[in-house]
């Protein structure tokens, strides 16, 4: 006769230790999730910009999906910069919308 097959013979009971390391994983992505945001964002206009409008932290910010020209991390590049063109609202900006330099 072969001995009934129990629940337990199948599926292995989780120790506190790797419970609680599975609890720490969790409070360590809710920590990091917004440096994740960010290094996955780019810059997007957050209200109208008008031509020739600065570029402010007041009309512009970082968003997912970080597919635009722009990446999060040269935000500060673009703050004080011009725009060339009219861009509305929650809009990608991209490289073409940004005066880089002066021209003489």
């Amino acid at each position: 006769q072969t001995a009934p097959i129990t629940t337990t013979s199948f599926f292995k009971q989780k120790t506190a230790y790797e419970i609680g390391v599975r609890l720490v994983g969790s409070e360590m992505c809710i920590r990091d999730r917004p440096t994740i945001d960010f290094a996955y964002s780019c810059v997007v206009s957050i209200k109208p910009i008008q031509q020739g409008e600065k570029f402010s932290k007041e009309n512009i910010w970082v968003k997912r999906p970080g597919n635009g020209e722009i990446l999060a991390q040269n935000y500060e590049e673009i703050l004080g910069k011009l725009a060339i063109k009219n861009i509305s609202n929650n809009v990608q900006i991209s490289k073409s919308d940004v005066e880089w330099e002066k021209k003489s």
